[in-house]
């Protein structure tokens, strides 16, 4: 039913809110949300359970089969909402608080250092709670980038719009980037070592939160250790780096100097 649910709404991801003729093409994609948002957010909390009972029983197989079940849930969200929010979100705060939570406990859930253990940092992404994060970091980037400015959100599209901006900037923007930084210290806090893309898209929202005053008085009184322990390392020539120069400096330089690097490293 997840798999069904995921591509019914990819058909409608990108449609426009009003076609050539006037009519409304993401109204069925509207109608679904309205329709099964409410049961997917109450399914979470039985996923998210099963995660904890099966990680603590070392129930491997187990953990990984919720793992990709949550993940499924979270792709649905991401189709439902990247392009343009549906009005069933942004009318009921209520259920938007729901799935802000359990995208954060999704988030903040820790991962075991000893399944990285034989994985290069690369490969770390084959790991199904890597994944599950970064479709989180997919979501949690988008959301403060498109709301986490209410000044530049206008009411075209809904006239609710500004609303839900103000909202979501007073109400949850802060804690998102609090366990933001929470998770980009993990090397250093938990000795949790990051996927390079979840840590890639979690400096985005960084990035992002600079900007909107109540999310900067997050960030400000942890710069010191943004800068030096976070930003710095990443910074650093890598042994694969080292390596790469000395191999092939053509390819060094191609891949430092390739736009698409820049944006997924």
């Amino acid at each position: 039913a997840l798999l069904a649910l995921r591509n019914i709404t990819k058909v409608y991801e990108f449609k426009p809110k009003t076609s050539v003729d006037g009519g409304n093409p993401r109204a069925p994609l509207d109608r679904l949300v309205e329709v099964t948002f409410p049961t997917l957010l109450q399914l979470m909390a039985p996923i998210q359970n099963e995660i904890a009972k099966a990680d603590e029983a070392g129930d491997r197989e187990g953990c990984r089969q919720w793992i990709m079940r949550e993940k499924l849930v979270y792709k649905i969200f991401w189709s439902s909402t990247q392009f343009r929010l549906p009005p069933f979100i942004i009318t009921h705060n209520d259920h938007f608080a729901g799935w802000v939570q359990v995208l954060l406990q999704s988030w903040t859930r820790p991962v075991r250092p000893e399944l990285a253990v034989d994985l290069q940092d690369s490969d770390l992404l084959l790991l199904p709670e890597w994944k599950v994060k970064k479709w989180i970091g997919h979501i949690l980037h988008r959301f403060l980038q498109r709301y986490g400015d209410p000044k530049r959100v206008t009411d075209d599209d809904d006239p609710q719009m500004p609303r839900f901006a103000r909202a979501f900037l007073d109400t949850y923007a802060s804690h998102i980037t609090a366990a933001v930084l929470d998770l980009l210290a993990w090397p250093h806090s938990k000795q949790i070592r990051l996927s390079p893309r979840v840590a890639n898209l979690a400096l985005n929202y960084v990035d992002a939160a600079i900007s909107p005053a109540k999310t900067y008085a997050v960030l400000q009184p942890h710069m010191g250790l943004l800068l030096s322990n976070i930003l710095f390392p990443y910074l650093c020539m890598t042994e694969e780096d080292l390596e790469l120069w000395e191999d092939d400096p053509v390819e060094y330089v191609r891949k430092t100097s390739d736009i698409l690097e820049d944006f997924y490293s």
